[in-house]
C-alpha cells in the first residue's frame, strides 16, 4: 500500500512540474515572421542597384517585427546597394543565408557606410551578414 501511495505522490509531482513547464513555454515571446529580401523584387546580380527593393524590404521587417533573411542573389551576384537606413525598430533581425550585401554608393571622401540606424532601436539583431563595400 505505501509503494502504491508513493507512486501516485510522483506521478501527481509530475504532473505539476509538467503543467508548471507548458506555462512556462506558453509565457516565452513568439518569434516574429521570416520575410526574404527575393521577396522584395531586387536584382541581386551585382550590377543592378538594389537599394529601393532592399530598403521595402527592412521597412517591411520593422513594420511587421520580423526576421529578414538575405539568401543569394536571384541573379547570382550579391545585392547591390547604396545607403540602407534601419529606422525606429523593435524586435528586428537582419540575417544573411548566403546573400551578400555590396554597397556600391557613395561619393569621394565620403564614409563607406552600407546599413546605418537612425530613431530607437530595441532588439535588433544583424547576424551572419556579409557585407562588402566598394566605391568611388
Amino acid at each position: 500500500m505505501i509503494k502504491r501511495e508513493i507512486a501516485l505522490i510522483g506521478i501527481a509531482l509530475a504532473a505539476v512540474v509538467m503543467a508548471g513547464s507548458s506555462i512556462a513555454a506558453l509565457s516565452q515571446p513568439q518569434s516574429g515572421p521570416v520575410l526574404k529580401v527575393t521577396d522584395f523584387h531586387v536584382v541581386g546580380d551585382d550590377n543592378t542597384d538594389d537599394t529601393a527593393a532592399l530598403q521595402k524590404a527592412i521597412d517591411a521587417a520593422i513594420a511587421r517585427h520580423a526576421t529578414l533573411e538575405f539568401p543569394p542573389g536571384p541573379g547570382g551576384g550579391c545585392y547591390a546597394s547604396g545607403n540602407l537606413i534601419i529606422r525606429d525598430a523593435d524586435h528586428v533581425t537582419l540575417r544573411g543565408t548566403g546573400g551578400v550585401l555590396c554597397w556600391k554608393g557613395g561619393v569621394e571622401g565620403a564614409p563607406r557606410i552600407g546599413l546605418s540606424y537612425a530613431g530607437n532601436l530595441t532588439d535588433v539583431t544583424i547576424e551572419g551578414l556579409e557585407i562588402t563595400g566598394a566605391g568611388p
